[in-house]
């Protein structure tokens, strides 16, 4: 059984910092680095049941990763290739920095669309993404976001007594959901007394130095986010969303993480965050800014009310989406692939002379 096995992860170097214009796949560079990464690969035969890979950007790696999958398939070794991905990047927003990348012709779209078709399958993050893919690929598997509530348990969030905390945690990636409670979130905190909005990441310049609003730019590692956030205290946790398709098929992970500290939230009726939400139980989910704003107001006046729904946030999350729960799940994907084997046969030949003016291109 595939749980009964050690399997060993390879990490691969993808540049030499003595030369960043080198990249291991392009194996016919004067330097060592593809044979670099050819010794790297050579251990995927010898050592693992199936290889995961993340969505690609260049030509260049997808001719390696088919290569090396085809390469393992002509030596009898059947072992089966999946892409990740949880973005869907044919309705990524004009307003978004890598819209560029992801606009029709575009060679770093026609990349992620030829690695979804050659592999052998997909693991996606919410069901909206399996469907926008499957015209893909036919085995495409749900693997939804998880926490580790072992880690988050070990620090308890702070508690401030003198005022209420609302907060937001994200990347600059996510301004724009920011950005659609950008006036009633500063007015509530410029007309209510003791409460502060408390920003963690990604802020965009129109909440800084701003009154009642506090930014929090210091970058942490992972493995220290869960003590940084219980630092932070927030009483809510807000999960705003633009309402369009690329938002409907990204997952609920910033619940799970308010969730993993008792906090109660508040967030867009939405795509992912709606279907696991159970509404006045573990957070309230709003339409418009009325609705916003009148359970805003009820969780800021409410403590005991904060303190509940905080509780079932976290008993919820910790039964649908603990990492032990995903991963016991993500185990019983990977032995149906490992049994099925590959599914698509490359032909390498057509392929790089189908590749070879891209690949000028971007050399």
């Amino acid at each position: 059984m595939l749980h009964e096995r050690m399997v060993k992860i390879a990490a691969i170097p993808w540049f030499h910092y003595s030369n960043i214009h080198a990249q291991p796949w392009q194996w016919d560079n004067p330097h060592d680095y593809g044979s670099q990464a050819c010794q790297v690969f050579k251990q995927i035969a010898q050592n693992v049941d199936v290889v995961v890979v993340q969505y690609l950007h260049t030509f260049e790696a997808l001719v390696l990763i088919e290569s090396l999958k085809q390469g393992l398939k002509d030596c009898g070794k059947n072992i089966p290739f999946l892409t990740e991905i949880d973005d869907y990047i044919h309705e990524t927003p004009v307003d978004f920095e890598c819209f560029d990348s992801y606009k029709p012709g575009n060679k770093y779209r026609q990349v992620v669309e030829e690695q979804l078709k050659s592999l052998d399958g997909v693991i996606v993050s919410t069901p909206y993404l399996k469907e926008a893919y499957s015209e893909f690929n036919k085995h495409i598997y749900i693997v939804p976001n998880a926490i580790n509530f072992d880690q988050w348990n070990k620090f308890e969030r702070k508690q401030f007594k003198n005022h209420v905390r609302i907060g937001w945690s994200g990347g600059a990636s996510h301004n724009a959901d920011l950005r659609t409670i950008e006036e009633p979130i500063k007015n509530y905190v410029t007309e209510n007394k003791g409460v502060e909005f408390h920003l963690n990441y990604g802020i965009p310049s129109e909440f800084k130095n701003q009154s009642n609003i506090k930014c929090h730019t210091h970058w942490t590692y992972m493995n220290k986010y869960p003590k940084h956030m219980a630092k932070l205290g927030f009483d809510i946790g807000l999960c705003p969303l633009q309402p369009n398709d690329f938002k409907l098929a990204k997952s609920n992970l910033r619940r799970l993480e308010y969730a993993a500290l008792k906090i109660p939230f508040l967030g867009q009726k939405w795509g992912h965050l709606e279907q696991t939400t159970k509404h006045g139980y573990d957070g309230f989910l709003y339409e418009n800014e009325a609705e916003f704003l009148n359970y805003l107001d009820i969780l800021v006046k409410n403590k005991n009310l904060r303190e509940d729904m905080g509780r079932f946030n976290y008993l919820t999350a910790r039964r649908d989406f603990d990492l032990k729960t995903v991963t016991r799940y993500y185990v019983e994907v990977l032995q149906e692939v490992v049994d099925r084997g590959q599914t698509t046969t490359i032909n390498m030949t057509n392929r790089r002379e189908a590749w070879t003016g891209q690949l000028q291109e971007v050399s």
